[in-house]
């Protein structure tokens, strides 16, 4: 749906293909949602016409035809006018909040995603708190009480999903060579100074500092400056002065993701399975009951967003073999908070057991503060 991206893609000559294309293939569910308690939906991956329709068919048993139906309905209906910001005559635009008026957005923007389905009758069955609710936390880390509807429908329409062999970077290193800019990479602007040259031309003088380079930091001068990270998140020694507005301060969620590899696959009895059976590859989560029915769950960021399960997915990304520690599973874990060494062994089932450095022989963390909490688009 991203079409700036995938035309961009295009234009640049990359590959891309459907993103189920590295799923380990000794791995026969496909996705399971899990409230903390118990696993509450387990999808098979199925493959061809039949194999849709039997998916179909079970998610049809378990929530009812009215939910899902009137959903996929929502979603064409809301993504259809979402589409229309990237054509003519709303694109290109220069205010967010008239093109989303314009293109009829402000009724899915102006209120939360659960509102929003309550008066598309919808409504807030298991359907929505289950299935929906799961896929705003894998792709916002926030729950339907907090997020604003449009995000809620586009969460829905990810069907299709490709990435770019090789990452999707490839996308933004086109984009820069092409511009013919010049990119210092691993450097920091630690000072934007604004001052008058000889004939009493205004001019900014930007100090950087490449990172690890103990030479003194080099200044240079230019007649513009476009600051394009948040402001409340700029390390300068030296900020500007003379700014007629100091941007607000975004509200941002922090989201936590570590990558890891095991020998160990998931532990079905950590999400209450039966132990002979397979954990889907892709584990995402709502609330259980208890916790839907309170607002400090349902409206809560971070660490109260996530709910007693503790995390928001957790992905088996492939299936990989090295010379050193033989076949392994890639895993990558979205969480509010550091998702530690005794979580992982948790979720593996090796909890309690003499901690060999074969369990987990890599582990990457990283934090995400690019989610942007709820905010409503509209006029003033």
């Amino acid at each position: 749906m991203n079409e700036n991206l995938v035309n961009a893609a295009k234009e640049f000559d990359l590959t891309v293909s459907s993103t189920s294309n590295a799923r380990p293939k000794t791995i026969r569910d496909s996705v399971g949602v899990f409230n903390g308690e118990e696993m509450v939906f387990v999808q098979s991956y199925a493959e061809g016409k039949m194999g849709k329709w039997w998916s179909l068919a079970k998610l049809l048993y378990q929530y009812g035809p009215f939910a899902p139906i009137k959903t996929k309905r929502l979603t064409d209906e809301t993504v259809g006018k979402f589409l229309n910001m990237y054509r003519e005559p709303l694109f290109p635009f220069s205010s967010l909040s008239e093109a989303a008026e314009s293109a009829g957005l402000l009724e899915a923007t102006g209120v939360t995603g659960e509102q929003f389905l309550m008066a598309k009758g919808v409504g807030n069955g298991k359907f929505v708190t289950e299935l929906m609710q799961s896929s705003t936390r894998v792709n916002y880390g926030q729950n339907l009480g907090l997020i604003h509807g449009l995000e809620t429908m586009v969460c829905m329409a990810a069907e299709g999903a490709v990435s770019v062999e090789g990452g999707n970077w490839q996308i933004f290193e086109g984009m820069v060579k092409s511009s013919g800019a010049l990119m210092h990479l691993n450097t920091s602007v630690t000072g934007i100074a604004e001052k008058l040259t000889k004939d009493d031309k205004k001019v900014w003088t930007i100090t950087s500092q490449t990172l690890g380079d103990k030479q003194p930091a080099v200044s240079q001068d230019f007649d513009t400056v476009i600051i394009a990270s948040p402001y409340q998140y700029l390390d300068l020694t030296h900020p500007p002065t003379t700014l007629d507005k100091i941007p607000d301060k975004i509200p941002y969620a922090a989201l936590h993701v570590t990558l890891f590899t095991s020998r160990h696959s998931l532990d079905p009895k950590y999400f209450n399975l039966d132990p002979a059976s397979t954990v889907p590859e892709a584990v995402l989560t709502t609330l259980n009951e208890t916790e839907q029915s309170s607002e400090t769950f349902t409206r809560g960021e971070g660490a109260s967003a996530v709910g007693n399960v503790g995390f928001f997915s957790i992905s088996t990304l492939q299936q990989i073999f090295t010379k050193e520690h033989g076949e392994e599973f890639v895993y990558k874990v979205f969480s509010p908070e550091p998702f530690g060494q005794d979580k992982i062994r948790k979720i593996l089932g090796i909890e309690g057991e003499r901690e060999d450095e074969a369990d987990v022989t890599w582990v990457f963390r990283h934090l995400v503060c690019t989610f942007l909490l709820f905010s409503v688009v509209g006029r003033g």
